[in-house]
């Protein structure tokens, strides 16, 4: 009877959910794109240092007939959180941070702050700080710091500061170079300079340069050059030359950005920069933008560079980007290489587009060259293209070559693309090759593809064809395409499956694929399996899916479950997503947990993620626990036993 009771509670959970989102009425209207951030509203706002004025008038009236009430806030919360996928959820909860009046905001952040959701902490709350902070920094800035030492308040102080550099980059920049712990200074630098560069490049670059050299230092000066190479590609390449910058990922964005713009330009002042192994090395993404911007500049501009690896990638980088607008200028110019390393680079980035284009030329060039990762990689284009467009002459032509990998390697992809085009030829092709490990691999890449288009056919052609190991795996493929498309269908398809690791493995495969879009559904079904291993394997599946989308429903799940060890399966995996947001609770859960080994271990788990969190709750928490002394001694070092 539990199955039935367990439906029903499902069923009773849905319907209540549903009434609570019918009383939700989205105030822009679904489908429609919300309300601009009111710290960016068009009109003549005046900058005042640490707060942004309110919009006009017009432009207030505007914004206030699509606003969401403090009161109505947790209801749309839960709206949006049962809105669909991760992307769906975002959306909806940045739409509510724009909807939720600025003069509410610190309201709304101590409501939410008694939810433990992710997408709630690092989507809505830091949209709403990032909005505060814009108006009035200093306030939101309190609020932050004020937050227990977390990563959702590392993350608070992230929007805090963006939001502040949104406004006035150079205070709130100047206000986190005087930070006293250097991963926070360095962190909501590096977010502050990003804003001060858009506004005044050269005062962030002069404030990046007055840090303390070092890494951290090098990279916040690397990041200003990268913004400002992007805008103004000149004045950032006289700013590096006047600093004698021999940074080659530096030279190269400001090479690259410039490239885009003026190639004569950035040619001219790469030739011009001293001779340096990191000027080689920034060669392969100059080479890259150069290519894009002038084909004939920079097939020059290679063939005039010193032999060695900077030259060959950049003669790969142009033949790639060659390939792309006129393939038998690439195929010519690649005749005319006469370094070999610098050729098989060429090859190797032409190898796909030539083959799909000219296989018979490009199969016939292959066969001739010298064993090495050129020749295999064009093989292997060669290959699939072969299977796309003439499968069996193909076959034909990947007999020519040598028996062993590369043979068999030509003869997966062929199979691979045969696939995709006919899956049922390309299944029988593998059958009827030798038993054996190119029979069992070729077979491997047709019946994924077979099952995603019609897993039916697929299914019953690996019962009647497979047997062993070898269809347990392929009925799993099986399985688990047919879920995407059917989980009805494919739980059917289960059933009819004799008892075993087949079976076992195919049912698996569907949890899985279910448990991703639809976890309460998936759930139900694997309620109805008898206790044991694999009930344990699937309970952990959908609670790891269910529990990352929708906690509250994950956890009224297992609300639902009696003790044992499936119920101890799905703690396990809750404790797992909670560690990262709430510790404190994944540490009172994993506590309920009945086994004792797998108890102990879940205790550990969470107390660890706790203590990076609050040590010094957590270390309370850990001392006053029913975990032995040997456990509060690994966690806490030897200081933690009486």
């Amino acid at each position: 009877m539990k199955p039935k009771l367990t439906t029903v509670l499902l069923f009773v959970a849905g319907v209540g959910l549903g009434v609570v989102i019918g009383r939700v009425s989205w105030p822009w209207g679904e489908g429609a794109r919300p309300p601009a951030p009111s710290s960016v509203a068009q009109g003549a706002v005046r900058r005042v240092p640490g707060r942004v004025a309110e919009p006009p008038p017009a432009q207030s009236g505007l914004l206030a007939s699509n606003r969401v009430p403090v009161a109505q806030v947790e209801a749309t919360v839960r709206s949006a959180l049962a809105g669909g996928g991760r992307a769906r959820r975002r959306e909806l909860l940045l739409r509510l941070a724009e909807s939720i009046d600025l003069a509410d905001i610190p309201s709304a952040l101590k409501l939410l702050a008694k939810r433990t959701e992710p997408d709630v902490r690092y989507v809505l709350e830091t949209r709403l700080l990032a909005r505060w902070a814009a108006r009035d920094s200093a306030p939101a800035l309190a609020y932050a710091q004020g937050l227990p030492a977390s990563k959702a308040r590392a993350s608070a102080m992230d929007a805090v500061v963006q939001g502040w550099a949104d406004n006035d980059p150079g205070a709130a920049a100047r206000w986190a170079s005087q930070l006293s712990s250097a991963s926070q200074r360095n962190r909501l630098l590096k977010v502050a300079l990003n804003a001060l560069v858009a506004d005044d490049p050269k005062a962030a670059l002069d404030l990046a340069r007055s840090l303390k050299p070092g890494a951290t230092a090098a990279g916040l000066q690397a990041s200003v050059f990268s913004q400002w190479a992007d805008a103004d590609p000149a004045g950032a390449a006289a700013a590096a030359t006047g600093a004698q910058v021999n940074d080659a990922g530096v030279l190269g964005a400001i090479a690259s950005a410039w490239a885009t713009v003026d190639p004569a330009a950035a040619v001219s002042w790469v030739n011009g920069l001293p001779e340096s192994p990191r000027k080689r090395e920034m060669l392969r993404g100059f080479c890259d933008a150069l290519a894009q911007a002038d084909p004939k500049l920079a097939t020059d501009f290679v063939s005039s560079l010193p032999e060695g690896t900077g030259r060959n990638a950049g003669i790969a980088s142009v033949a790639s980007a060659l390939a792309e607008s006129d393939l038998n200028a690439a195929v010519l110019w690649l005749g005319q290489l006469t370094n070999q390393p610098a050729r098989d680079e060429a090859l190797r980035r032409i190898a796909v587009p030539w083959a799909q284009t000219a296989p018979q030329a490009a199969a016939t060039y292959a066969l001739s060259l010298e064993p090495g990762r050129a020749r295999s990689e064009l093989v292997g284009a060669v290959a699939f293209s072969f299977g796309e467009s003439d499968p069996m002459g193909g076959v034909a032509w990947a007999n020519q070559l040598p028996l062993g990998t590369e043979r068999n390697s030509a003869f997966g992809q062929i199979v691979t693309a045969w696939a995709g085009q006919d899956p049922a030829s390309a299944a029988a092709f593998a059958l009827n090759q030798t038993a054996g490990d190119l029979q069992g691999n070729l077979i491997s890449a047709a019946v994924p593809l077979w099952a995603a288009s019609d897993p039916a056919s697929a299914g019953n052609w690996v019962a009647d064809n497979i047997a062993g190991q070898s269809q347990a795996g392929a009925l799993a493929d099986v399985a688990s395409a047919w879920a995407r498309r059917s989980p009805e269908d494919a739980m059917a398809f289960v059933a009819r499956l004799p008892v075993g690791e087949a079976q076992n493995t195919a049912a698996s495969s569907v949890v899985a694929s279910w448990a991703a879009s639809d976890p309460a559904s998936a759930a139900g079904w694997v309620g109805q399996f008898p206790e044991g291993a694999l009930r344990d394997q699937c309970v952990r599946t959908v609670m790891l899916s269910w529990a990352g989308r929708d906690l509250a429903g994950a956890t009224a799940w297992l609300q639902g479950m009696s003790a044992g060890a499936s119920r101890d399966a799905a703690v396990g995996s809750l404790v797992g997503v909670l560690a990262q947001s709430d510790p404190a609770a994944a540490a009172a859960l994993a506590d309920s947990i009945a086994d004792a080994q797998q108890r102990i271990w879940q205790m550990e788990r969470a107390a660890r993620a706790w203590l990076q969190a609050d040590q010094a709750a957590a270390r309370t928490w850990v001392q006053n626990s029913a975990l032995s002394p040997q456990a509060k001694t690994r966690l806490l070092g030897s200081s933690s036993t009486p």
